[in-house]
């Protein structure tokens, strides 16, 4: 069947969906027991704790600085540690179980070891099961109802790996309990007391998120009294919601070409540990940014072209890493519109964009001050291993004649390599314009963003939580392209201790 709804754009390619039903395999059998160990994982750390030194409170001291803390016990040999990942960790744990209840409280080194090898071996129960049903039919009656659970008991695990929850909170906060503007200020100036403040780690600088994204931070964080636990869960249970859609919606797009490779593709994404522990448990809005680009698959998929278009602009309005594949996929539009029609259609691709564009920024518009938290990013240091052997490999053909040092010069080299291998990956992609399907489209929106990821000079774990969602709605054709954005996501932990 082909997608041919739409106006001012051309079809693209699909084929009719084809229902799946249940049986009682060896398939079925591997990933319930794999469902099972995930979910006693995920349990692990939702009921182990850290305990504070002997003598010491039994809760994080609530005062500005976020390190009044007592010294924490490291990893055997009483060795005492003063490392600010460690009291992040240890703060962020013992803060929700006051809601939770803990069955056993340990030294924050064995904490730490617990948290990470339970990361670890998530990954190794999960390559396992994708590889084991990887050719085989699966329930997605099963595969749903493993992941509603996965992402329940994600929902209760402390955010040990990451602050940037208490972050969204914080300039929320900014905004709506202390009306100043996130994006010309920055929490140390105008909240260092605020109880909030324990938890912050990006204190000194102003907002680097999209508006949309501070607009919804602003209503979650409204209520003043609200307490750091309370927050916390309120990001929570955002990326619990647009995890479970993203899965739906997942599904839904590879079910259209294949149906019975639809359950692998939701198992693939509901399950993963890099969605349950990056989107759920660190609550990243990556993962609302992924649904925000999949309803816009859908609607390319309905060949809305131009709404499509539309909703990728609101993604880059929440965070702005996925404005290339706005701009790619609207050069695509161009490409497969009739001459005649093409600048009606520029028109209003641009008028829509500028509408959404104007309408997110007013309430905070500070002139170029408003970019100025995105912009200082590279600034905040350069962790990616690739971009500066290029710039060090640069400079030893030389002998020293060219020199790419700093944030600025290595983000100048990232925006090269990225628009040289962009350019190239058009070109040779032109052959293909009149076959061209909407699963193609997915697949060359992962990889884009892979790209962008590669070189970029910070990169973080949970960025890849976008690529890796589209490679999967891109459907078993692509199934290399899922596997190369799924290794790269296995090295980014690296930036973990960089």
């Amino acid at each position: 069947m082909t997608a041919s709804r739409g106006r001012g754009s051309a079809a693209l390619v699909a084929e009719a969906p084809v229902a799946s039903g249940w049986s009682t395999t060896a398939a079925n059998r591997a990933v319930l027991l794999a469902c099972v160990l995930l979910f006693t994982s995920l349990l692990a750390l939702t009921c182990a704790s850290v305990r504070l030194r002997d003598g010491a409170p039994n809760s994080p001291v609530m005062q500005p600085s976020a390190w009044n803390v007592p010294p924490l016990r490291a990893l055997p040999g009483d060795t005492m540690v003063d490392v600010d990942a460690f009291r992040r960790m240890a703060l962020n744990a013992r803060l929700f179980h006051d809601a939770v209840p803990r069955f056993i409280a340990l030294r924050i080194g064995y904490y730490a070891l617990l948290a990470w090898s339970c990361v670890t071996l998530l990954w190794v129960i999960y390559l396992w099961t994708v590889w084991r049903v990887r050719n085989r039919r699966i329930s997605t009656r099963v595969v749903a109802c493993g992941g509603v659970a996965l992402a329940v008991i994600a929902f209760s695990v402390p955010p040990v790996f990451s602050t940037d929850s208490f972050s969204y909170a914080m300039f929320g906060r900014l905004a709506a309990v202390y009306g100043a503007n996130p994006y010309a200020t920055t929490p140390a100036s105008t909240a260092p007391a605020d109880p909030l403040m324990t938890y912050v780690y990006w204190r000194d600088i102003p907002s680097p998120y999209g508006p949309l994204w501070t607009l919804l931070s602003q209503f979650t964080a409204a209520d003043k009294h609200a307490t750091p636990l309370e927050l916390a869960l309120r990001f929570k249970l955002i990326g619990l919601v647009a995890t479970l859609l993203n899965g739906w919606l997942i599904y839904r797009l590879v079910r259209y070409r294949w149906p019975d490779r639809a359950a692998w593709a939701y198992l693939a994404y509901a399950w993963n540990p890099l969605v349950l522990v990056e989107g759920i448990v660190a609550a990243h809005n990556d993962a609302l940014i992924l649904t925000v680009v999949l309803i816009g698959a859908h609607l390319l998929y309905r060949a809305r072209s131009e709404l499509a278009i539309a909703a990728l602009t609101v993604s880059g309005l929440i965070k702005y890493s996925t404005v290339p594949i706005a701009g790619i996929a609207a050069l695509r539009l161009l490409l497969r519109t009739p001459l005649p029609r093409r600048l009606p259609t520029v028109a209003r691709i641009a008028a829509t964009s500028a509408v959404l564009i104007v309408a997110a920024f007013v309430p905070f518009w500070a002139g170029a001050a408003s970019l100025a938290g995105t912009l200082s990013q590279p600034g905040q240091g350069v962790n990616n291993a690739l971009l500066l052997s290029v710039a060090w490999g640069a400079s030893a053909l030389t002998n020293g004649f060219v020199r790419i040092e700093g944030g600025t010069a290595l983000t100048l080299l990232a925006g090269l390599l990225f628009g040289a291998w962009q350019i190239a990956s058009l070109w040779r992609q032109r052959a293909r314009a009149g076959s061209w399907a909407v699963h193609d489209e997915l697949a060359d929106w992962s990889a884009t963003l892979a790209m962008l990821l590669l070189v970029f000079p910070r990169v973080y774990t949970w960025y890849f939580v976008v690529p890796l969602g589209l490679a999967l709605a891109a459907g078993p054709k692509h199934r290399r392209a899922f596997a190369r954005v799924l290794v790269l996501s296995m090295l980014s932990y690296s930036s973990y201790f960089s």
